[in-house]
């Protein structure tokens, strides 16, 4: 995937590190959210993603929770797949990891 940076407008692909390879200035988080049909019915698979994103930004469920206005445990129940987030609270999530653009790919299961 070639990305512009926003800092120098490099034009690259996402290196593994996420940052420029000029500037080193952090590039757009790409996050890949599985979605699964259940009779007609799409449900986002938000949980792992956003614990993996947690986890490469190396924070603590309860510093991302201080960043955005989100308790300890109701993170940790939206990593665990318990409860789905709403969207102003998915927005507040992605804000505090830095996530300025959010891209999602559907792709269609083969039956």
């Amino acid at each position: 995937m070639v990305v512009t940076c926003e800092s120098c407008l490099l034009r690259q692909f996402v290196p593994i590190s996420g940052t420029c390879r000029r500037c080193n200035a952090p590039l757009i988080a790409v996050i890949e959210i599985p979605i699964v049909d259940r009779e007609f019915s799409p449900t986002l698979i938000l949980g792992p993603a956003l614990h993996s994103l947690r986890l490469r930004s190396k924070e603590s469920q309860a510093g991302i929770g201080l960043l955005s206005r989100t308790s300890r445990t109701h993170i940790s129940r939206i990593e665990s797949g318990t409860v789905q987030p709403n969207l102003s609270t998915l927005a507040r999530l992605l804000r505090a990891f830095g996530v300025s653009r959010i891209y999602v790919f559907i792709k269609e299961n083969s039956r």
